[in-house]
């Protein structure tokens, strides 16, 4: 795409377009792409390593091009390489909530446990205080809430679009900081 541009304000709105052209990335490239990475103590004195990715891809897109085994797998693997006890993977961007309905802006939340790394208990504390999060907002993917803490990756809707990892981290980190 060219970018002969008329103005400054023209050159903005074409970059700001091109930046969330994300769909030809590898999932590894996705979780890289806007990644921050913290130590956070938990109420026993043990740090946890827990990594948020910010992607510009809905978890509808995400799931329809590489499948819910394939986002698991690569944040499986993405939580290996980054030595990660808990990663958060955050989509955001337009998306159509119905088939011929008008894009809406919304963002979605994925969130994994390196295995062995947590307890089945601590797991769910830690996922049952990240609904509880009014910042949030979030409410299951699928629907159900099925058993959490027992699947490799636990899919949220995020009702609080406006809620970035600005707001995510220190929710995440008061949860993380009451777990025994």
């Amino acid at each position: 795409q060219s970018l002969d541009v008329g103005s400054a304000s023209e050159l903005y709105r074409m970059l700001d377009k091109l930046k969330g052209k994300v769909s030809h990335l590898p999932a590894r490239d996705l979780l890289r792409k806007d990644y921050k990475q913290w130590v956070v103590t938990d109420a026993s004195g043990r740090n946890w390593t827990v990594g948020i990715s910010s992607i510009s891809y809905r978890l509808r897109k995400w799931l329809k091009r590489d499948g819910r085994g394939g986002i698991e797998a690569a944040v499986a693997e993405w939580i290996g390489r980054q030595g990660l006890d808990l990663a958060l993977v955050m989509t955001h961007g337009k998306a159509k909530e119905a088939k011929g309905g008008d894009k809406v802006y919304g963002r979605d939340l994925a969130v994994a446990f390196a295995p062995g790394a947590t307890t089945l208990r601590q797991r769910q504390l830690v996922l049952q205080g990240l609904r509880d999060a009014e910042c949030l907002g979030l409410r299951d993917y699928f629907g159900g809430g099925g058993n959490p803490g027992d699947v490799a990756m636990s899919l949220f809707t995020q009702t609080r679009a406006e809620s970035s990892r600005k707001q995510a981290f220190p929710a995440v980190k008061a949860v993380i900081e009451a777990v025994l």
